[in-house]
């Protein structure tokens, strides 16, 4: 059986890594003589201080490597432990598709000596050695990483302008598309959770886990393209009920009519239950049981009066003006030759506006998750969609003045969902007993 599950793992291996879209820790933990610890606990954590434990962890082989496999994208505390030794906390950022590297060493102080002559005491102190990650990761292609937080921060809520703000990418205007490699917009290829998009490339900002923006040295494992790679990883359930809600209004301080809603809520559906850690002396923690069945869902609705807003404004005919042409649309001079009373228009027939008419617009977007952990072993379930809306009538600078109320009137809907099934092919206790040729195999299942 073993040997048929390996076999699909080599044939389904080529398809299913693109799909992958979680990312995994390894490392190594060694001492003061740069020796593998062996067995340590190394586990993920809440806090910076180690406090907060939860139930994803490892523990490590004789040689002091570990791995943390199935982690989504994004950045974590990662504690280790080991009887004799105080524990050490450091951070490391999880990327999709790509292992992250997080070492930890402890480094040995010098002797201090306490007491008189006839009572000697020598105290050893243990220090902690930061992981420094390498200058070169010969892991990644040339790239950008935009994590979830960096997004919150931006300014603009558009995922075109927050890509255009990557090295090596040319956005012609504002909420336009985006040359990557002096490549044109349609040679980019842009992935959702591992799925190709085929049609309008929208997610709430506030959906997004991570968004990694590939210029250079495309890996095979993209397809055939010519332009660059927008990777975008959504948020997955989270192991307690959280949410949020905003509103962005700017109607009091311009004339384009800007408006958006946006919301989302995860939490766990499901629990295993609680664990008691004791590692700590006589100091008992509760571990709150690792969510099996989780649920993440967000969506936004925007509306916009003007959706090409200019800051220098725009010109209309008056309205009388533009009846009187309406009720003769032409007539004959002296000389009996047919003329368009439009013809007689001067400046004076015409007004300045803030905002183009007929050129508003609405979108509606639509993201959900659901995480199903099949065993303590890593085997997982996922299955997402999302939906996108989009209502618009677009702007025409030909028609503004005469032809606004015939803009041409754009209805698009996008919708999208995929399956996943990933399964460890490895069980890390026993592979710590012995060397195998074969480590750390995970096998990943999508259909869309």
């Amino acid at each position: 059986m073993r040997r048929i599950i390996y076999t699909l793992a080599f044939l389904f291996g080529a398809t299913s890594f693109l799909h992958a879209q979680n990312g995994s820790i390894q490392g190594k933990v060694t001492d003061e003589n740069g020796v593998g610890v062996a067995f340590a606990n190394v586990l993920i954590v809440d806090d910076p201080d180690g406090i907060k434990l939860t139930s994803k962890g490892a523990k490590t082989d004789k040689n002091g490597l570990f791995t943390l496999v199935g982690v989504q994208p994004g950045s974590y505390y990662v504690m280790v432990r080991y009887i004799g030794k105080p524990k050490m906390v450091d951070q490391v950022i999880v990327y999709a598709n790509t292992p992250s590297t997080l070492n930890f060493r402890y480094e040995k102080q010098k002797a201090v000596k306490v007491g008189g002559d006839d009572k000697k005491v020598i105290v050893t102190a243990t220090k902690v050695k930061k992981n420094e990650p390498p200058i070169f990761d010969k892991n990644r292609p040339v790239q950008t990483v935009i994590t979830g937080e960096q997004i919150k921060e931006q300014s603009t809520r558009d995922l075109n302008n927050i890509v255009a703000q990557t090295s090596g990418v040319v956005q012609n205007k504002a909420g336009g598309g985006v040359n990557i490699g002096g490549g044109r917009d349609d040679a980019n290829v842009t992935f959702i959770d591992g799925v190709k998009v085929t049609g309008q490339v929208s997610v709430p900002p506030s959906m997004i886990s991570q968004m990694e923006v590939i210029t250079s040295g495309v890996p095979a494992k993209y397809g055939d393209l010519t332009g660059g790679v927008v990777n975008i990883t959504t948020r997955g359930p989270s192991n307690k009920f959280q949410g949020g809600i905003e509103g962005i209004t700017s109607k009091y301080l311009d004339p384009f009519g800007y408006n958006l809603v946006s919301g989302n809520i995860s939490g766990p559906i499901i629990r295993r239950k609680a664990s008691y850690d004791t590692a700590e002396g006589n100091k008992v923690t509760k571990i709150p049981g690792e969510a099996i069945l989780g649920f993440v869902f967000g969506g936004e609705y925007q509306s916009d009066y003007d959706r090409s807003p200019s800051y220098i404004g725009s010109y209309k005919i008056k309205d009388e003006s533009f009846k009187a042409i309406q009720a003769n649309p032409y007539f004959k001079d002296n000389t009996g030759k047919i003329t368009l009373t439009q013809n007689l228009l001067n400046a004076n027939s015409f007004e300045h506006i803030d905002a183009h008419q007929n050129a508003s617009g609405t979108v509606l977007r639509l993201n959900g998750k659901l995480d199903l952990k099949l065993n303590k072993k890593g085997m997982n379930f996922t299955a997402g969609g999302r939906y996108v809306q989009n209502n618009y009538n677009e702007f025409i600078v030909r028609y503004s003045l005469l032809n606004y109320a015939n803009n041409r009137e754009v209805n698009q809907k996008t919708y999208g969902g995929f399956v996943r099934l990933f399964i460890p092919l490895f069980d890390a206790a026993k592979q710590q007993e012995k060397d195998k040729l074969v480590r750390n195999t995970t096998l990943t299942l999508q259909a869309d």
